[in-house]
């Protein structure tokens, strides 16, 4: 929900149309899909990943992508697109194929900075969250390296104009998104006991039949 959110501000802060927008704010929650092959051992861990480890980590770009691919919806394209990309760089560093500059999708190079916000903002196993001014620096001081310059100068929290000219609402504002839960999926809960059978007593009998419909001659 809160990385929705902010991908949706930030896309209509670039002056993206507004069904532009609406695509790239459905589209965010499936930026990670491909997690779903990725080992709990490897997602979990608390400590720094091995190499080996990392190889499995960096692969669930590519696994969403073949996930999301096939797919005619505008909306899943789109997803595709974040998913295959949002790991990509700016400097053409990133993974998982070097693209450079406006070779990265334009939804993934705007979804790069808000993974990065929300994810150095988060408690993860092997690191507390960072404190906010820490989070805003890096992201200030990574544009034109990792991230779109462009995207980084309309980020809601990073615009100077803006925060000049209006800072009560653009605090308000990153409040508001930071008080945002980080997904709204929640598992079931477990069952307790596992789902009661009735036995062949307690299912009702089918009514009798008449004896027209026994010998053939009823309704069909």
């Amino acid at each position: 929900v809160r990385m929705a959110e902010t991908a949706r501000v930030i896309a209509r802060r670039l002056g993206l149309d507004g069904e532009t927008v609406r695509l790239i704010h459905r589209a965010s929650p499936m930026h990670d899909i491909g997690k779903i092959g990725v080992p709990d051992a490897v997602l979990l861990k608390p400590g720094r990943l091995d190499a080996a480890e990392r190889r499995i980590m960096e692969s669930h770009v590519e696994e969403g992508y073949e996930i999301l691919r096939d797919s005619t919806i505008p909306l899943v394209q789109v997803a595709a697109e974040i998913a295959s990309s949002h790991h990509e760089r700016w400097d053409g560093t990133g993974y998982p194929k070097g693209l450079k500059g406006e070779q990265i999708p334009l939804a993934a190079r705007l979804f790069a900075v808000v993974d990065v916000w929300d994810a150095l903002r988060s408690d993860r196993p092997y690191r507390a969250a960072w404190p906010e001014e820490k989070v805003l620096e890096h992201i200030r001081q990574q544009a034109g390296q990792h991230f779109d310059p462009e995207a980084v100068k309309w980020s809601f929290w990073t615009t100077e104009t803006s925060s000049q000219k209006q800072p009560g609402r653009q605090r308000a504002e990153v409040d508001r998104l930071l008080q945002l839960p980080t997904s709204n999926f929640r598992l079931p809960p477990p069952l307790n006991t596992p789902p009661s059978i009735p036995s062949p007593s307690s299912i009702p009998a089918p009514p009798a039949r008449s004896a027209a419909q026994r010998s053939g001659r009823g309704s069909r």
